[in-house]
């Protein structure tokens, strides 16, 4: 029986207004990524008055339909999506580029810094090494003494020490000496100190993380009197503090590579 009668659904039409966003967005990270902030500031700038002629464009089409004020619109988004992740990206490359670190980085010599620490201690295994583990915290350049020159500027750098590094905490003013070099890419710090010699304190003030840091270290001190084993994986569970994780069941849990295997072993001591 013919169904002459009935109408014909009309088929769906595919939205793809929100792909100019996404495509310029991501080219504009894209461009952020490996390039200087001035790359950056600059896309934010030629996209932001190409996005700009667009809306004009729009607004003068207003009589002229929706379909013909909607391109223009679309596009003027998708303009200033764009602009507005450039303008991160030139944020975050600024920050990395660290202007006062700058010729101290490429001088790739020992210099004398003080710096604040911002972050607390985080233990790093040196696969092959017999002399105990590294440590890496977070900090704020105060001063930096490089060649004769002294150099003064607010910058971001990760340090990476010895075992003397693990006791800073945060509020802390210390001064030591090392190398400064570049970090890898999607780090954000503008550099990372190779510290050469134990920090030495200048003073300390106020900071809201020092009482997480001394959480940590009466949580640590509390579960002593656990076996060895439990002593050092309670707080690592808790706190996330594994130095004192022995290094013979460091060494097993690696080699299982089982997750669950720290829960089942602080179950057993429990």
């Amino acid at each position: 029986m013919a169904d002459g009668g009935s109408e014909k659904v009309p088929a769906k039409r595919v939205d793809l207004r929100l792909v100019p966003a996404v495509v310029t967005a991501w080219g504009a990270a894209l461009v952020g990524s490996f390039n200087a902030a001035a790359w950056s500031w600059a896309t934010a700038g030629i996209l932001s008055i190409v996005g700009a002629l667009f809306m004009l464009k729009g607004r003068r089409r207003q009589s002229a339909g929706v379909r013909a004020r909607t391109v223009p619109a679309t596009l003027a988004l998708a303009c200033f999506m764009g602009a507005s992740v450039a303008v991160h990206c030139a944020a975050v490359a600024a920050h990395r580029e660290g202007r006062p670190l700058v010729q101290a980085v490429a001088d790739n010599d020992g210099v004398v810094i003080q710096i604040l620490i911002t972050g607390s201690p985080t233990a790093i295994p040196v696969p092959g090494h017999s002399g105990g583990n590294r440590w890496t915290v977070s900090a704020a350049v105060q001063e930096v003494t490089s060649r004769g020159r002294v150099i003064r500027g607010t910058a971001d750098v990760l340090v990476v020490g010895s075992e003397t590094w693990k006791d800073v905490q945060p509020g802390q003013l210390v001064r030591t000496t090392g190398i400064l070099k570049e970090v890898r890419d999607g780090q954000t710090q503008a550099a990372l100190l190779s510290a050469s010699s134990a920090p030495v304190l200048i003073r300390t003030q106020f900071d809201l993380r020092q009482s997480a840091g001394h959480l940590k270290a009466a949580f640590g001190s509390a579960a002593k009197w656990l076996p060895p084993d439990a002593a050092g994986l309670l707080p690592g569970m808790v706190t996330g503090d594994t130095s004192a994780l022995p290094e013979s069941l460091e060494t097993d849990m690696k080699a299982t590579g089982m997750t669950q295997h720290k829960y089942r072993l602080f179950v057993s001591f429990a």
